[in-house]
């Protein structure tokens, strides 16, 4: 029995709640690895453990990708990405 996108994203919520933000990429690097597909909240969880690892510039790469795979973002995670390149000192990049 192979664990489906749900249950990663619980895991990855459970880390992220942990704050272990490497563990929930990990994670969902695992969904890709285990031949699912991410879905927006997966997205969400991923860009919110770049934000807490002030990865501003890994959370817009996975902003692009998320619009590849056609989903939209939610307000969550252009939050997690203001907040990630605010952190970082990147005001501009935060604005848009």
């Amino acid at each position: 029995l192979w664990p489906d996108t749900m249950t990663f994203n619980a895991a990855m919520a459970a880390c992220d709640r942990g704050y272990e933000w490497q563990w929930a990429l990990h994670l969902f690097d695992e969904i890709k690895m285990n031949f699912r597909e991410p879905d927006a909240y997966s997205y969400c969880i991923a860009i919110k453990a770049l934000e807490r690892g002030k990865d501003w510039q890994q959370a817009f790469a996975m902003l692009g990708e998320m619009q590849l795979a056609s989903l939209s973002p939610d307000a969550a995670a252009c939050g997690h990405i203001a907040k990630a390149c605010a952190s970082a000192g990147r005001w501009e990049e935060s604005a848009a």
